[in-house]
């Protein structure tokens, strides 16, 4: 791993941004998992990464991790290192601008988040895909139909002859909420 020689500044020494990186990476290398979110790494993203605080560090972690979709991706994003760096809340880049404290580290954030951001993504995508579908099964059962697909979690059927949600034809059930008297 690339080393990297970090300056002390007055709310951050040298040796802290060395914990916080290293709090980073193991973040990432494990999937963004909770257990690995320190409140280290947290103080620091809230405090010096142009987000919000969420209200704590808990908070935080459910808004971007819980329940996975654009605002995750937006996070990913925001370190990609062939991206700008713009964040995720804020919409700026000023996080990266070197007047800022911290911003030896916030680069260097982003520089080893570089391996990582595409893994992350579809990771993040799959399980947001997963949860849709999820979702659409339970919807499908509310009004007594099931939805017939290889991808659906828990469904081991294939499409066959049976009425399916994305069928093009319409039935007669379907037809009969329009009004067909002129």
């Amino acid at each position: 791993m690339k080393q990297y020689e970090f300056q002390d500044e007055e709310f951050m020494s040298a040796a802290e941004k060395q914990l916080v990186l290293k709090a980073w990476i193991a973040f990432l290398r494990h999937g963004c998992r909770s257990e690995h979110f320190t409140e280290r790494l947290y103080q620091h993203i809230s405090l010096h990464c142009s987000f919000i605080a969420h209200f704590n560090r808990r908070g935080f972690y459910e808004f971007y991790f819980g329940s996975p979709g654009e605002q995750t991706i937006r996070f990913v994003d925001q370190f990609d290192p062939t991206q700008r760096g713009t964040s995720a809340e804020m919409g700026a880049t000023y996080w990266l601008s070197d007047h800022n404290t911290s911003a030896d580290l916030n680069h260097a954030m982003r520089d080893v988040a570089g391996p990582h951001v595409d893994k992350l993504r579809q990771h993040f995508n799959e399980m947001k895909k997963q949860a849709d579908l999820s979702l659409a099964t339970l919807i499908a059962a509310k009004y007594g139909k099931q939805l017939f697909d290889s991808d659906v979690p828990g469904s081991s059927r294939q499409r066959d002859s049976a009425t399916h949600l994305c069928s093009h034809e319409a039935t007669p059930e379907q037809l009969s909420i329009f009004n067909t008297t002129d």
